[in-house]
């Protein structure tokens, strides 16, 4: 009889705010391990809001000891789960896609001879040790296939699925401490510089994102979308136009050359919707577009589109979204 497939399932706590992004991230990589009947195991190190590792769904919950937040210094994470690996023998491990992960990734792959996928958004076995993953390429236009066998490592983009729907509480769960090795310093943290300014929501972890396009007519139109979503403390995007135009700073960018946003709500004022742009809130659980041409690309790409002016409709828009009950 076949050794079951074990799913290793990667979280290491970062000071990312308030947003719980790994509820979204165990979504998707324990949705993965239900399709394919494999095990599931947990491996966390740090402490988050809300994240509460021994009531979550893994059959074993491997916790990092010390218990204490990794630096922007790679080694000893990677001993560190070197360490969980030789443990656990994972067919599939998972990290939540971002920049420092896939380069985690790729050296925990190297040292494992194991194959590395990035930004995945599906993995299904073909046959038993042949596996089938889906990634998008050219910005978003073609989802690519890549066939390989075990062990694979991969960066998991996150579900667009409600966390509570795959949640279910574990009392039974094996629980165990891996040591987290002494390993040299090769990088050391100097300084840190926050790209939103004071006052403003970070794009990264918002549940509501504005996005601001050409379509607002300049500089005052920024201002004018901005001032409305302050009012429900949404974070505000832009897209490359209003960024050429020099509207607005290129860290408010959003798509294939500036940042993927995973929010609840995304509101698109002015914005065409090309391939670009859109790669950047293929995470968002609800796209709303108001653009005055009905003819534009976001149209096809939004789930609710209002060909209107902004200027009409988005005040009113946002005082509906401020009742308590729309913002719960």
């Amino acid at each position: 009889m076949a050794k079951k497939k074990t799913v290793l399932t990667v979280w290491i706590a970062k000071e990312t705010g308030k947003k719980p992004f790994w509820r979204e991230f165990l979504t998707a990589s324990w949705g993965i391990a239900k399709e394919m009947g494999a095990r599931t195991a947990l491996a966390y190190a740090g402490q988050e809001e809300g994240f509460a590792g021994p009531g979550l769904p893994a059959e074993e919950i491997y916790v990092a000891k010390p218990q204490a937040r990794f630096s922007e210094d790679p080694e000893p994470v990677l001993a560190w789960l070197e360490n969980v690996i030789r443990e656990v023998e994972p067919s599939l491990v998972f990290l939540p896609h971002s920049v420092t992960n896939a380069q985690i990734a790729a050296r925990l792959a190297f040292r494992l001879d194991a194959g590395m996928v990035t930004d995945c958004v599906s993995i299904k076995v073909l046959n038993g040790e042949t596996i089938d993953i889906v990634r998008p390429v050219y910005g978003g236009k073609v989802m690519a296939h890549f066939t390989g066998t075990f062990p694979i490592v991969a960066t998991l983009r996150s579900s667009r699925h409600p966390f509570e729907e795959i949640l279910e509480e574990n009392p039974h769960a094996l629980e165990k401490e891996i040591i987290v090795p002494e390993t040299k310093e090769k990088v050391r943290l100097i300084e840190k510089k926050y790209l939103c300014a004071e006052g403003e929501v970070n794009l990264l972890e918002a549940e509501i994102v504005v996005g601001i396009g050409r379509g607002v007519g300049g500089p005052d139109g920024v201002q004018f979308v901005k001032e409305q979503a302050k009012r429900i403390g949404a974070a505000i995007g832009v897209s490359k136009a209003v960024v050429d135009a020099g509207w607005a700073s290129p860290s408010s960018l959003i798509g294939l050359s500036g940042k993927k946003v995973n929010p609840k709500l995304y509101i698109a004022v002015g914005i065409s919707g090309s391939i670009q742009h859109m790669t950047g809130v293929s995470g968002a659980r609800t796209v709303v577009a108001i653009n005055v041409d009905p003819e534009a690309p976001i149209m096809e790409n939004c789930d609710v589109g209002l060909v209107v002016d902004y200027r009409k409709v988005l005040p009113d828009f946002i005082s509906k979204l401020a009742k308590p009950e729309c913002l719960s």
